[in-house]
């Protein structure tokens, strides 16, 4: 009885567990994946803060600033904000706004499949 109590204290809902997802190198080579997908372009690297400023620079021409909060290796990646201007957005709405940005309608956006660029949602 004690621990459903416990693992009922833990279930989190889809909007705070959008914020605790993600990070790290699985979702910095989504972001690759996907920049890559949109581009055309290889993003290099996941172990230096040099080789991830390709993909700072790659959601940049989109209008998305990305703060990857890396520190002096590629294991201390930590979760990511995405930023249009001053707002704060989540992955998923970058995604989406940058495949606007490219001209993609919201039924292709729609239908994407998000399994093969996702990292860690």
């Amino acid at each position: 009885m004690a621990e459903e109590k416990i693992l009922k204290d833990e279930v989190l809902d889809d909007e705070k567990l959008e914020q605790v997802s993600g990070g790290g190198w699985r979702q910095m080579s989504g972001d690759k994946d996907f920049l890559r997908m949109l581009t055309g372009t290889y993003y290099a690297g996941c172990d230096s803060e040099k080789e991830n400023k390709s993909v700072i620079e790659g959601w940049a021409q989109f209008g998305i600033r990305v703060d990857t909060h890396i520190n002096d290796t590629f294991y201390n990646l930590k979760s990511f904000n995405y930023y249009i201007g001053d707002k704060e957005i989540s992955r998923e709405e970058a995604f989406m706004y940058a495949m606007k940005q490219r001209g993609w309608n919201q039924v292709a956006i729609d239908c994407f499949d998000w399994d093969d660029v996702k990292g860690a949602w």
